[in-house]
């Protein structure tokens, strides 16, 4: 099995049974400026420091490899317990996240309403 790396105690992972991986990791890294308007000039910029940053994970969760329902079930559950956990991804610490937004897709169900194929945009914010 390998281990890609992990959201808390969400492990992102892949072995020839199981997968639990992301399809692209989006980082998005905001500053701060505030904007002075000055009188018959051109506005000024002044630097007041950096945002949170974003993280959107792109998930898809099958039913050959995972089980989507438990799996939108676990993230649900991160995001109501709002606790702060590291991003890693290879071994190297993006920073403290939350689970801002969780995006699920329902791709495919069968005849009975059993949840067969999930697609999921997971949203993290910074912590601090």
């Amino acid at each position: 099995m390998a281990n890609i790396g992990a959201f808390g105690p969400v492990a992102f992972e892949v072995s020839s049974n199981y997968i639990r991986t992301f399809d692209g990791l989006n980082e998005d890294i905001p500053a701060r400026y505030a904007k002075h308007d000055v009188l018959d000039l051109d506005s000024k910029l002044q630097w007041l420091g950096m945002d949170l940053s974003l993280v959107k994970l792109p998930m898809k969760f099958h039913t050959s490899f995972s089980d989507p329902a438990a799996e939108r079930e676990k993230l649900k559950s991160l995001q109501k317990e709002h606790t702060a956990y590291p991003l890693v991804i290879g071994g190297v610490n993006l920073g403290m996240y939350v689970i801002e937004r969780i995006i699920a897709t329902w791709d495919h169900v069968s005849a009975k309403g059993v949840l067969l194929h999930l697609t999921v945009e997971v949203e993290l914010k910074e912590y601090h």
